[in-house]
C-alpha cells in the first residue's frame, strides 16, 4: 500500500519561509530564503512583480521607470514613487520587508519607512483610490504569475507547492 502525500503551500514562520510536506505523520521542512524563495520560477515571478510596478507606477506618477532602482533618493516625485512601488510589493504582492529591500536594493528599514509613509497618505480619498486599484491590478498579476509558475512545474515535472493529494494504489 502506497503512502499518501500531502503537499501544503509555502508558509512563513518570522521572516523565513518554509514548503512543508507531510508523510506518515511526520512534518518536515525545508527552508528556503528569506522572503524570496530560492524556487526558480517564484525568482522569476518576484523579478517580473518589480518589473510590473515599476512600470505600472512610473506610467502613472510619470517618472522615468529606470530611475526608481537609483541608488541614490533622486528627487521627491521619484522618491514618492520608488515607496509606492515598495509599499505595493509588501502589502499586494506579499513579500516580505526584506524580500521587499532585496527586490528594490533597499534596506528593510527603509521600505518599512516607505510603508509607513504611504499608509498615512491613504488617508486622502484620491491616493486611497488610486492604492486600491494598484493593488487590484497587482492581485491581478500575481495570479498570472502563480498560474504561469504552476504550469511551468507541470511541464518540468516538478512538484507544485500547491495543496495535491495522491491516490493510494
Amino acid at each position: 500500500m502506497k503512502m499518501q502525500t500531502t503537499i501544503y503551500p509555502v508558509e512563513t514562520v518570522g521572516t523565513v519561509r518554509h514548503a512543508t510536506t507531510a508523510g506518515e505523520g511526520e512534518k518536515e521542512k525545508a527552508q528556503v530564503s528569506h522572503g524570496i524563495s530560492a524556487e526558480p520560477a517564484s525568482r522569476l515571478a518576484h523579478m517580473a512583480l518589480r518589473q510590473f510596478l515599476l512600470e505600472i507606477v512610473a506610467l502613472i506618477y510619470k517618472v522615468d521607470a529606470s530611475k526608481l532602482l537609483s541608488p541614490t533618493r533622486g528627487r521627491k516625485n521619484i522618491a514618492r514613487a520608488r515607496q509606492i512601488a515598495m509599499y505595493l510589493a509588501h502589502t499586494a504582492g506579499g513579500l516580505s520587508l526584506s524580500g521587499v529591500g532585496r527586490l528594490f536594493g533597499r534596506d528593510r528599514t527603509t521600505v518599512a519607512h516607505a510603508c509607513a509613509l504611504v499608509e498615512d497618505a491613504r488617508d486622502e480619498a484620491v491616493f486611497d483610490r488610486t492604492l486600491q486599484s494598484l493593488e487590484s491590478a497587482i492581485g491581478c498579476q500575481m495570479e498570472l504569475f502563480r498560474s504561469f509558475a504552476r504550469y511551468q512545474a507541470d511541464q518540468a515535472g516538478e512538484p507544485s507547492l500547491q495543496p495535491t493529494r495522491k491516490a493510494a494504489v
